[in-house]
């Protein structure tokens, strides 16, 4: 007898996913993001977090429910920005590191809006920073 679980597709996501570094975004409007935003998130995952595109996984909660990418996309690290389920888990705390059932979560705000306020690109590149263990540059 085929569930009905069977019969939904596999979770699309761009990148490859060898570290488990998921960053989930809804866009309705794209399969996966929207132009501008994708650049300014392959900024920050390649300039600042020293990953590429085979490191990390850009899921669209537009496209697939919160609850499946969590189940069955493979993660250490999540970052959702402006994703409500997530805000939820972690009791509406942004741009704060969370550690939940031994992974490491964030939520942040919209792309659009971090990349239009400098001082939400610094909170958000402090938390990426103690999430991903980056040691701050001395200056």
């Amino acid at each position: 007898i085929a569930t009905a679980l069977s019969e939904q597709s596999p979770i699309k996501y761009l990148g490859a996913n060898e570290k488990g570094a998921v960053f989930i975004v809804s866009d309705p409007s794209h399969d996966f993001l929207n132009t501008k935003d994708h650049g300014f998130l392959m900024k920050i995952i390649e300039s600042g977090l020293r990953m590429s595109k085979f490191d990390i996984a850009i899921v669209n909660t537009a496209n697939q429910s919160f609850d499946r990418i969590m189940d069955e996309v493979p993660h250490k690290y999540i970052v959702g920005f402006n994703i409500s389920e997530l805000e939820s888990m972690t009791s509406g705390m942004k741009y704060i590191v969370q550690e939940i059932h031994g992974k490491k979560m964030l939520s942040a705000d919209a792309l659009s809006d971090i990349e239009a306020d400098v001082d939400k690109k610094r909170v958000l590149w402090n938390a990426l920073q103690v999430m991903f263990d980056i040691q701050k540059s001395k200056s």
